[in-house]
C-alpha cells in the first residue's frame, strides 16, 4: 500500500503510478536497494513530495551505505505535513555514519518523540555519546535501555547486544572491574556473542590480564567465523569483519613478549606480504576497518622499525591519522574514545614527521605534543628534531619554560619512537607513550 502523502491528484494514483509502486515493494522486498532507489526517482517525478517514496528512498540509501547522499536527500525535501521531521531518526543516523557526530546527536534528540522509534534513538543516543568520548554517559544510557527491556527475558538477543555495547563503554570510562558485575547483572556470558565476548577480552587487556584476554580473543573468532557463516557472508568478508579481533590478539602476544607473532598478525591485519609489500585494503570502507588498521599500522611500525619496509609504509600512514593540532580525521574519531590513545596518535604523528625528515612540520607539532603528551615526550621530540637539523639552524625555545617538569602522563624518551602495544624498541634507553587497543564494540547496525 502507498500513501501519496505528497501528492494532489484527487483521482489517485493512475495505472503506471501503481505499476512503479508495485515494482518498489519488490525490490524492497529483494534487498535490491540501488533498483528500488531509482524507482523511488521514478515515482517522484511522477508525484512530487510522495511521502512514501520520499521514505523509501531515505531507507534504501542508508541501506546501500550512501549516508551522505542521504543526509543531501533530506536536507533538500519538501518539509510540508513533517514529513522530513517524521525522518528525524533516519537524519540522525546518515548524519553518525557520515562522520557528523555533533550534528547527530542534535538531531537525534527530535526523534525521541516519537513513540515506535524511542527505543532505537535512545540506542542510537549511547552509540554517538560513545563516539564523542563521553563514555561514562554513554554508560549509563546503555544501563537505562537494560532496565527498559521485557523482565521476562523476551527479547534477550537485544539484551546480549546493548550488554556488549555497555561492555565497550565501561572499559572506555575505566569502569573495568564493573563488567563482571554487569554480566551477572543482566544474565549474559561472553559466550554469548563473538561483539561480548571481544569486549569483555579488551576489558582485561586494559587491566594487563593478557594471556586471559588472550583466550577470550580465541572464543571470538570462532564465534565470529560460525556466526557470520550463518548469516551467508563469504570468507573475505568474515575475515574482514574480525579484523578487531586479530589486531587485539597481536596487541596481547606483543604484550606477552612474542613479538614475532605480533608483528605477524598486524602485518596480516594490514594485508601484507611476508616481503613488506604495500598494503592491500580491505574492500569495505567501514568506521570499525579504518580505526583497526590505524591502530595496527601504528603498533606494527613501532614493533618492525622505520627501516622495515612495512614499518615505513606504518610510519607513513602514521602522519594521516591527526592534523598539525592534533585534530583526528573524522573517520577516525573512535580513537578518540580512549584519551590515552587519542594522546598517542598526535604524538605518533610527530614522529613519524621526524623519520619522514619533513622537521618543519615536526618541530610545529612540538606546542601540541607539549599540552597533550607532556613536556618529557615534547623534549625528546625536540632534541630528536635539532639533531638532524643544520648545525646553523637556530630556533626559538618553542617548549617555552624549562621541560623538566612533566605536565602530561607521557614517560621519558631517550629517542624518537612510535608508541608500541608491549614496549618500545630494545635500542631505546626509554619507553614512549604507548598507544592502547580500540575499545570500540564491533558495531551493529541500528535497523532503519
Amino acid at each position: 500500500a502507498r500513501g501519496g502523502g505528497g501528492g494532489d491528484d484527487a483521482a489517485g494514483p493512475d495505472a503506471h503510478l501503481s505499476d512503479l509502486f508495485s515494482r518498489l515493494h519488490q525490490s524492497v522486498e529483494d534487498h535490491a536497494h540501488k533498483r528500488a532507489s531509482k524507482l523511488c526517482d521514478e515515482i517522484l517525478k511522477v508525484s512530487p513530495g510522495d511521502a512514501d517514496a520520499s521514505r523509501a528512498k531515505v531507507v534504501t540509501l542508508v541501506e546501500s551505505a550512501r549516508y551522505a547522499d542521504a543526509v543531501a536527500f533530506l536536507e533538500q525535501m519538501d518539509d510540508r505535513g513533517g514529513l522530513r521531521a517524521s525522518l528525524a531518526f533516519e537524519h540522525a543516523y546518515a548524519l553518525y555514519r557520515s562522520h557528523r557526530l555533533e550534528e547527530a546527536l542534535a538531531m537525534v534528540a527530535s526523534s525521541s518523540a516519537d513513540a515506535p522509534r524511542e527505543h532505537r534513538a535512545a540506542q542510537l543516543e549511547a552509540q554517538l555519546l560513545y563516539r564523542l568520548g563521553r563514555a561514562s554517559e554513554a554508560a549509563g544510557a546503555y544501563e537505562t535501555l537494560l532496565s527498559s527491556n521485557p523482565s521476562d527475558g523476551s527479547d534477550h538477543d537485544n539484551t546480549i547486544t546493548t550488554v556488549a555495547n555497555l561492555v565497550a563503554a565501561l572499559v572506555a570510562s575505566g569502569r573495568e572491574d564493573d563488567v563482571a558485575d554487569s554480566l551477572r547483572r543482566w544474565n549474559v556470558g561472553a559466550k554469548d556473542s563473538f561483539e561480548l565476548a571481544f569486549n569483555v577480552a579488551c576489558g582485561l587487556i586494559s587491566q594487563k590480564h593478557f594471556e586471559e584476554a588472550s583466550q577470550y580473543l580465541k572464543l571470538a573468532k570462532a564465534q565470529g567465523e560460525a556466526a557470520l557463516g550463518d548469516e551467508g557472508l563469504t570468507t573475505e568478508e568474515i575475515v574482514e569483519e574480525l579484523l578487531p579481533v586479530d589486531c587485539a590478539a597481536a596487541f596481547c602476544d606483543a604484550a606477552l613478549g612474542r613479538r614475532n607473532e605480533a608483528a605477524i598478525g598486524y602485518a596480516s591485519v594490514l594485508g601484507f606480504s611476508s616481503e613488506g609489500d604495500e598494503c592491500k585494503t580491505s574492500s569495505k570502507n567501514t568506521n570499525a576497518d579504518v580505526v583497526t588498521l590505524a591502530v595496527a599500522a601504528t603498533n606494527l611500525a613501532a614493533l618492525v622499525g622505520a627501516r622495515d619496509k612495512r614499518g615505513a609504509e606504518c610510519f607513513r600512514r602514521a602522519e594521516k591519522l591527526c592534523d598539525g593540532a592534533g585534530v583526528l580525521r573524522a573517520e577516525l574519531s573512535a580513537l578518540g574514545v580512549n584519551e590515552n590513545t587519542k594522546r598517542a596518535v598526535t604524538h605518533n604523528r610527530a614522529v613519524a614527521l621526524v623519520h619522514g625528515n619533513r622537521l618543519v612540520q615536526a618541530r610545529d607539532m612540538l606546542p601540541v605534543v607539549k599540552t597533550q603528551c607532556g613536556a618529557f615526550a615534547a623534549a625528546a621530540l625536540a632534541a630528536a628534531v635539532a639533531t638532524r637539523e643544520p648545525r646553523e639552524a637556530n630556533h626559538p625555545d618553542v617548549l617555552g619554560e624549562s621541560s623538566s617538569s612533566s605536565t602530561g602522563a607521557a614517560p621519558r624518551v631517550a629517542s624518537p619512537t612510535l608508541p608500541s602495544s608491549a614496549r618500545s624498541r630494545g635500542d631505546t634507553s626509554g619507553a614512549s607513550p604507548r598507544p592502547t587497543p580500540i575499545f570500540a564494540n564491533i558495531d551493529d547496525d541500528i535497523p532503519v
